[in-house]
């Protein structure tokens, strides 16, 4: 909705104009200090992933963390990205508080079709070794087998969860 605000056309614009707000974690860190504030869950993100390519060169998200976790506020993460593993120690810290959970997103565990589905994501292979660095910190991982497309990827829903199990995963879903 953000390009739609600034008047930017929907398409090929959503992926090639990123607006980067490297001020997140300094306004997170002021409204979680303000006298206002009530902790509440976060989740990053219900519409951009946390952990795209541009997070590897800014770390807002890892900023973002560090400020969640000196706070000690619940925080819920959704990410078809591997990068996620980086910042495991963060999460765990959070996770040892009762704080954390990570929701990896799988919608193929073939390369191809994810590749055409999901450009600049994590092939399947990474995302559920994401699942296994994860699990294994004692962070609390979901799978969420999304988007489930009948007829092109509704049979892998078997070896999804299989999978998904076999990493660590304590639970799944689909849409």
């Amino acid at each position: 909705r953000h390009h739609d605000y600034l008047g930017l056309p929907a398409g090929l614009d959503f992926e090639t104009k990123i607006f980067v707000k490297l001020d997140a974690p300094h306004l997170l860190r002021a409204e979680l200090s303000s006298r206002r504030w009530k902790p509440e869950p976060i989740i990053m993100s219900g519409v951009t992933d946390p952990y795209q390519p541009a997070e590897r060169r800014f770390r807002i998200t890892r900023g973002c963390l560090e400020v969640l976790t000196e706070f000690r506020n619940p925080i819920a993460i959704i990410t078809k990205n591997h990068l996620v593993t980086r910042d495991v120690d963060l999460l765990a810290e959070l996770a040892s508080h009762g704080a954390a959970v990570v929701n990896v997103s799988i919608t193929s565990l073939q390369v191809k079709l994810q590749r055409v589905m999901e450009p600049r994501t994590s092939i399947p292979a990474r995302r559920l070794a994401a699942v296994e660095t994860l699990s294994r910190a004692g962070v609390p991982v979901n799978v969420m087998i999304a988007p489930v497309v009948p007829g092109l990827t509704d049979h892998e829903l078997p070896a999804i969860l299989h999978a998904a199990a076999a990493a660590g995963a304590r639970s799944a879903g689909y849409i």
